[in-house]
């Protein structure tokens, strides 16, 4: 039953996320949404790299690097170490920041950690991707669950 399931996600993932050109390592999955009952939506990120703080004021905050062309999402136990991840990032790379709508993922962010995280994305000239470009909006409004993909190292 196990791999009958697995099986059935991973056709899931890869028909939710479009087929790459020749030599691209192909779309990582970020994330898959169920509306009510339609199918469940795969989230793909749509740069080479990307990054969301989820970050509310009841729970400790879950951080996620994504790299595409690695097949890798890093999930940092605490700020410092997400910070460092970011750093690893090339210089003047476009990165997705990923959003949701309504309630942003990091409303309950400190402006402390906000103000750090704002001075590495200026020091490192990320391109960022997200609200202006309305890709990296993940719509939950009439959602029933939002599951974020985690990947170990």
């Amino acid at each position: 039953m196990k791999g009958a399931l697995a099986v059935g996600l991973g056709l899931l993932l890869l028909a939710g996320c479009s087929r790459p050109p020749s030599g691209d390592p192909g779309p990582l999955a970020i994330a898959i949404v169920e509306y009510g009952d339609d199918a469940p939506q795969v989230v793909c990120l749509a740069s080479d790299y990307g990054f969301l703080v989820k970050w509310e004021k009841e729970e400790p905050p879950e951080l996620y690097v994504y790299r595409r062309r690695d097949h890798r999402i890093t999930c940092p136990a605490d700020f410092a170490a997400f910070l460092a991840e970011l750093e690893r990032l090339p210089t003047g790379a476009r990165v997705d920041q990923i959003h949701r709508c309504c309630a942003s993922f990091d409303w309950g962010m400190p402006d402390a950690e906000r103000r750090q995280l704002h001075a590495l994305l200026v020091r490192k000239q990320f391109r960022l991707t997200g609200w202006q470009d309305g890709n990296f909006t993940i719509c939950t409004c009439e959602s029933r669950q939002l599951r974020l993909l985690k990947q170990e190292r």
